[in-house]
């Protein structure tokens, strides 16, 4: 949904310089005709311009309802989302394969809230990866990234889901389309293939294939939400026994100096597939990275267009494999094509920047800065858990009706072997009943790092839930983590 910015334009206003008593029905009388025919030619400008005025609506009225539009408009729905209030439209065209194959999860068309997203793939990893009776407690990180650059905002997600063998990571971009909360893109990070999302759109895969093999996929999500694959590279370094359509080719025996390098097979194509189009180059390199790099794989490469001359030793031992290969600079030309086939420009897409996640509070219970948590009632709920010259207020507001809540005092134990911090606990307060609507302000002391002030309550299922609250070190804002 597009955010409107619109001024009122106001109607000019005459000023007339004023003139001794003497002098002034004079230049009142030379000046009426001008005045008159200024005003005549200014007002239906002005009342095209601004048509509340022109209707009667006061200029203060028009302001006021313009602003509540604005904010009735905005990025509501993906705070909606967020709250599982709203759910998303599923389009299986930007779910990619690698890692976890999220496709087989859902269904074209379908709506699917948060909720839905964390319980599905938690249930899959359980399934699949976990051990009898494990559990896993996703947690979800959110920014607003612009892709396309265009001042229209996308909601990006990335979800946790820590397990003793493997931290998944689940990302996301959503984009509001006016009629739908559309799912653009979706894609599973883990030890073996990571995912970058730009601030703008862009979206960097970098996955390991053993010591000497990694394959990079780019890819972005445009500003209408749309996702476009734009190529991606299998590089391997050392290619003492390539593999390539199917056979194993001994490079070993020509003579090559393979330490320095590379063979890149390109493809444009997302999906894997035995007959998957693929162009095999070359390119010698050095152990270092180069941000500015045309092929976007951040190697610096070095040589230069005559290691490509059919007296060459390296394209001679190629075509002795009977491997066809072409140069870098038909590779560059390939990939510029691309990006103008999908409308990729790196001043639209490519920021260099990683979004500002943020944390979106897991369970029934979140908590703010007294100054962040927005309008509260007049008959909040308040108590004091320590004061002093470095005190402050926090807000507990219940998302669904809780029973004992408690603010606690905690101290770091240990670290238990699913990683999850150990906290001794002392009760501080107790609240039989926290109802939405009806928060809770504790002023609060907080001391170094590492969390002192934590909460606990029992949700709807009777189960206990218990978290550690602790300040930001990127930001200084409230984070929680569960123990």
């Amino acid at each position: 949904m597009k955010i409107r910015y619109g001024a009122l334009v106001l109607a000019g206003c005459l000023v007339l310089a004023g003139c001794g008593a003497k002098d002034a029905e004079v230049r009142e009388a030379e000046t009426a005709a001008q005045e008159t025919e200024a005003q005549e030619a200014e007002a239906p400008a002005q009342e095209s311009e601004n048509p509340e005025a022109a209707a009667g609506v006061p200029a203060d009225e028009a302001k006021d309802a313009e602003a509540a539009e604005e904010d009735s408009e905005g990025t509501d729905i993906y705070a909606e989302f967020l709250k599982n209030g709203a759910a998303m439209t599923v389009h299986k065209d930007g779910i990619r394969s690698g890692g976890l194959d999220f496709s087989q999860l859902y269904e074209e068309g379908e709506s699917c809230t948060l909720q839905d997203v964390e319980d599905r793939t938690a249930e899959c990893l359980v399934r699949e990866w976990a051990n009898p009776g494990e559990e896993v407690e996703p947690e979800v990180l959110w920014a607003m990234v612009d892709c396309g650059n265009d001042g229209e905002e996308e909601l990006a997600l990335c979800i946790t889901y820590p397990m003793p063998s493997e931290q998944w990571r689940q990302y996301m971009i959503l984009k509001d389309k006016g009629d739908e909360l559309a799912l653009s893109y979706m894609g599973c990070a883990w030890s073996r293939d990571d995912i970058v999302p730009d601030r703008f759109g862009y979206i960097a895969e970098d996955g390991s294939g053993g010591a000497a093999v990694h394959l990079f996929d780019k890819s972005f999500v445009d500003k209408d939400g749309n996702w476009h694959f734009l190529y991606g590279a299998e590089t391997e370094v050392y290619p003492e026994n390539l593999y390539y359509e199917g056979e194993f080719h001994d490079m070993s025996g020509y003579g090559l100096d393979l330490s320095d390098l590379m063979v890149l097979k390109y493809y444009f194509e997302p999906e894997w597939s035995e007959d998957r189009p693929t162009w095999l180059t070359y390119a010698l390199y050095e152990d270092s990275y180069d941000q500015e790099d045309t092929y976007g794989l951040f190697w610096k490469f070095s040589g230069d267009s005559s290691i490509y001359g059919e007296d060459s030793e390296y394209h001679r031992a190629f075509a002795e494999e009977g491997m066809e290969t072409v140069t870098m600079d038909e590779i560059e030309e390939m990939i510029a094509s691309r990006m103008e086939e999908t409308g990729f420009e790196k001043s639209l897409y490519y920021s260099g920047e990683m979004p500002d996640w943020k944390q979106l509070m897991p369970g029934d219970v979140s908590v703010a800065f007294e100054e962040d948590a927005g309008e509260l009632p007049d008959d909040i709920l308040e108590t004091v858990i320590e004061t002093g010259e470095y005190s402050t207020r926090l807000v507990f507001s219940a998302k669904k009706p809780v029973r004992d809540f408690r603010i606690l005092a905690v101290e770091l134990e240990d670290v238990g072997p699913d990683g999850k911090p150990l906290f001794r606990t002392e009760e501080k307060y107790l609240q039989k009943q926290l109802e939405p609507g009806k928060p809770l302000a504790a002023e609060v002391v907080f001391y170094g790092d590492l969390p002192n002030i934590g909460f606990s309550y029992t949700d709807g299922d009777g189960k206990e839930q218990r978290f550690a609250v602790f300040v930001s070190g990127k930001d200084g804002s409230l984070e929680l983590s569960g123990f």
